[in-house]
């Protein structure tokens, strides 16, 4: 595949994340309705692939609006990581993403109070 449609693949995937509609109240009822199962998309896996080779294994992650934390439980699940932290402003999503391992700040990212320090962000 050339390298343009291969990008031409990679955008359509991008825009494939589910959306907020008029009918969600709220950011964490965006978290309730999203399927937590679903595999990466193309374009997830392709970046999870391609970080993957340029961190240093080992290292801490963090992750600014890391959603459910499934990104950071990919690189803990492969070893890749020691620690990921995730900050988010959704304690839903924050619920789920402390069920995949991953260490929990709930904040804005205005407030660089509450944003530690990391090897990678």
């Amino acid at each position: 595949m050339s390298f343009i449609n291969e990008s031409k693949h990679l955008l359509r995937d991008l825009f494939r994340y589910p959306k907020l509609y008029p009918q969600d109240a709220s950011y964490d009822t965006y978290w309730e309705r999203r399927d937590l199962n679903a595999p990466f998309n193309a374009f997830q896996k392709k970046r999870a692939e391609l970080i993957m080779k340029t961190i240093p294994r080992g290292c801490t992650m963090l992750d600014l609006g890391c959603g459910d934390g499934r990104f950071l439980e990919y690189f803990l699940r492969n070893k890749a990581i020691s620690k990921a932290i995730g900050v988010d402003s959704s304690s839903v999503a924050l619920n789920f993403a402390r069920d995949r391992g991953v260490e929990i700040i709930q904040g804005d990212l205005n407030d660089r109070g509450t944003i530690p320090s990391a090897d990678v962000v």
